[in-house]
């Protein structure tokens, strides 16, 4: 009798482990990275002569686990895709490069490290800057699981990019995931405005505006976000 007490306590101490470990293992999963974007401005360029793109540029004054950094990322549409594609990010932050890289697994997006000097990303009030001292070369990539779907390969020439934010103050929590890599989710609680986008690009004999004024790619500004990204396996 005291020996099946035993055997009854034991496997009852047993369930009850299963049953610990089993709730806290999804939160040991989870790796939760915290960051703070106090400069961000995104437009569309269409210019003739060269691919259709998006940019956005953002500077980080702190992570709580990468550290500050200035970005800038660059999508291209795709026509058949109907659909804007990141085709490279550039960053001046190392520990970065791993961080971006599990937003764009499994598309052959490029993650590209450069020096502090080569890119440089800031705010003065309601106007965000952004220049770069290098050639952002892009080369061609091949998307979908037959490749079927060809970016083109181009370089975006030193240059920089001004925008200048206007009208009332905009505030918004946007939660977002990739269907494609569902591991990750990122919240971006932000203030921001509209914008007028300047692109100076001396090589393409190019100053003037660019951007979009109405509709999801409308030329925009963040000057202050909290963004809360989650990763789970």
């Amino acid at each position: 009798m005291k020996k099946n007490s035993v055997l009854g306590t034991v496997v009852a101490v047993f369930l009850i482990v299963l049953v610990l470990a089993s709730s806290v293992a999804p939160a040991l999963a989870e790796t939760i990275i915290i960051s703070h974007q106090n400069a961000q401005g995104q437009a569309v360029v269409d210019i003739a002569g060269h691919p259709r793109m998006r940019l956005s540029v953002s500077h980080f004054d702190w992570d709580q686990s990468i550290g500050a950094r200035d970005v800038i990322q660059i999508w291209v549409w795709h026509t058949l895709a109907n659909k804007w594609l990141p085709v490279e990010y550039f960053t001046d932050n190392s520990q970065a490069v791993g961080y971006y890289q599990k937003f764009t697994v499994p598309y052959p997006t490029i993650i590209a490290e450069v020096d502090k000097c080569d890119i440089q990303v800031g705010r003065i009030g309601k106007t965000v800057f952004a220049y770069w001292t290098i050639p952002l070369v892009v080369p061609e990539e091949k998307w979908g699981p037959t490749g079927a779907l060809v970016t083109p390969a181009f370089t975006i020439p030193a240059g920089g990019l001004a925008f200048k934010g206007y009208g009332d103050v905009q505030t918004s929590i946007v939660t977002q995931s990739d269907p494609i890599y569902p591991y990750w989710t990122q919240t971006i609680d932000s203030t921001g405005y509209c914008a007028h986008a300047t692109l100076i690009c001396p090589k393409w004999h190019y100053w003037g505006p660019i951007g979009e004024s109405t509709g999801p790619d409308a030329t925009s500004i963040r000057t202050d976000a909290l963004v809360t990204t989650t990763f789970s396996s």
